[in-house]
Formats: structure tokens, C-alpha cells, sequence
């Protein structure tokens, strides 16, 4: 026997074919110029009321540079933030510690992936997930962050 909860959240039991939670992706890139600076992208408006079930970020450089570090930060907000500092005034969805200090996660390397499991429920208002960096790279690249998501 199933036990579901409905959209308008009454619980029904003994369903033998409960209905399936579906999710999606949501991706924003950026093709990173030569030379670094603030770099910053993201998604369209989600839902008011989602589950964030994972983050997959990837990262690649054109080979040969003499410096390939980007440091960057995951975020959620609400609305389009239009500027690299607006986007710092979004939640933090991956805040990353080092020593007890909140700092931002480091790339060093010509090509990085990361993936990271969330299950975070978020309420409220439609929302949007980003990433903001700081590249020093001496190369072209590509940064993109995808998010799955489940609306509902």
C-alpha cells in the first residue's frame, strides 16, 4: 500500500499506482574571456514551491594558459540580479569553509566537474539559481552550472 500526498495535501492511502514526481534541469553558462575578471550567470524563474534534488557544475579551459584559476559561489534568488555585486546579495547554496571562514570554492584545473546531491526544499517566491566568479584565467573557457529541480 502507497501512501500519497496530494497536491492540495490530502492524504490518500491505498493507491496501487501512486502518480510520479517528475523534475527537470535548469542550466545558465557563460563562455569565460581571456584575461579573467567577474563573471557572472543564471537560470529563468522557477517555481514558488520546489525541491532542489542536485547541482552539476562544469568548468573547462583552453589548454596551455599559464593561470587557470576561477573562484566562484552558488546562489538562489528572486529576481534578475544584472550585475556581478547583485548577484553576491543572493542566498548562498553551497557555502564552503576553510578554517572556519567562509570562503568561495576554488578551480585550478584546466577541466572540473563537481556534482553535488541537495534534496533542499524552497518555499516562497519563484525563484532562480546562479553562480558568480572571479577568474584570473589566462585562456577562453566555460563555466556552466545545471540544477535539478522538482516543482510542486
Amino acid at each position: 500500500m502507497t501512501k500519497v500526498i496530494t497536491g492540495s495535501q490530502q492524504l490518500k492511502t491505498g493507491l496501487t499506482y501512486p502518480k510520479p514526481t517528475y523534475s527537470r534541469v535548469v542550466t545558465c553558462s557563460y563562455s569565460l574571456a581571456a584575461g579573467g575578471g567577474n563573471f557572472f550567470s543564471y537560470t529563468e524563474r522557477c517555481g514558488q514551491d520546489l525541491w532542489l534534488l542536485g547541482i552539476d557544475l562544469y568548468f573547462s579551459l583552453q589548454p596551455g594558459g599559464a593561470v587557470t584559476a576561477i573562484s566562484f559561489d552558488i546562489y538562489t534568488g528572486f529576481d534578475a540580479p544584472g550585475s556581478y555585486n547583485n548577484m553576491l546579495l543572493w542566498s548562498n547554496l553551497l557555502p564552503n569553509y576553510f578554517r572556519g571562514q567562509l570562503t568561495r570554492w576554488l578551480v585550478d584545473s584546466e577541466n572540473w566537474q563537481m556534482h553535488r546531491d541537495m534534496a533542499v526544499r524552497l518555499t516562497g517566491q519563484g525563484r532562480r539559481f546562479g553562480w558568480a566568479a572571479i577568474g584570473s584565467n589566462t585562456n577562453p573557457g566555460y563555466l556552466s552550472a545545471s540544477f535539478q529541480i522538482s516543482e510542486g
